[in-house]
């Protein structure tokens, strides 16, 4: 374990690893069984949390505890090359400019609000399908609009692994969101509606987590 800590590298370069945590131990815990060494069935999970915990440590010496710690959480099926390039990005995303907090972490007010709501909606694994004909409210179009496009845009940059323009097309929800969450009540009486609100934000959340779990990212004020 110690030794595929010191892979990832003292200053926290990855290199070519290309290739998820999970994979990189599960490879390297081939390997010691094909030497002949008997492990036990938890091993990989120990090990996993071992070395998941020290590559943490390693790099909130050098990046955002947050974003460290919101990124980790996708190191099961991101690559490990790929997870510092998002650590790096989502560090700077959340740096302060002047006394105001970052666009993205403003979002992140929003957000953690509509990952709240759709906890359920996980839980169950039964995801909704959006019924635009079911929109009410100006802001629920306006969001869905907002949505439509960053998401087509958030395909292309994800491809490309441009980890800079994809978090400010997420930090540019931020507006949408707070206009929805102002106007549009979510769990009203109505099932359909409530149901196709939900749905909403639910592919709102997946955006966001696709490349990170940010209910981890904490802004100073709001928790």
């Amino acid at each position: 374990a110690l030794a595929i800590v010191r892979l990832l590298g003292a200053d926290g370069d990855t290199g070519v690893l290309d290739v998820s945590l999970r994979d990189l131990l599960k490879a390297t815990i081939r390997n010691c069984a094909l030497s002949g060494m008997k492990l036990q069935q938890e091993t990989e999970e120990k090990v996993f949390g071992f070395v998941l915990a020290r590559l943490k440590a390693l790099w909130k010496t050098q990046y955002d505890p947050g974003a460290v710690e919101a990124v980790s959480a996708r190191l099961s099926t991101q690559s490990v090359s790929s997870s510092l390039d998002w650590v790096k990005a989502t560090s700077l995303a959340l740096i302060r400019q002047g006394e105001e907090p970052a666009p993205l972490a403003l979002a992140m007010v929003p957000f953690k609000r509509c990952r709240t709501l759709t906890e359920d909606i996980v839980r169950e694994g039964d995801v909704p399908a959006v019924e635009i004909e079911h929109f009410l409210e100006d802001e629920e179009r306006q969001l869905y609009q907002a949505l439509e496009r960053a998401e087509t845009d958030g395909h292309d940059l994800l491809q490309s692994n441009d980890c800079e323009r994809y978090l400010s097309l997420l930090a540019d929800l931020r507006h949408p969101m707070a206009n929805f969450f102002d106007r549009v009540l979510v769990n009203t009486d109505d099932f359909k509606i409530k149901q196709n609100r939900l749905a909403l934000l639910m592919r709102v959340r997946r955006l966001y987590d696709l490349v990170a779990d940010f209910s981890l990212v904490q802004v100073a004020g709001h928790g």
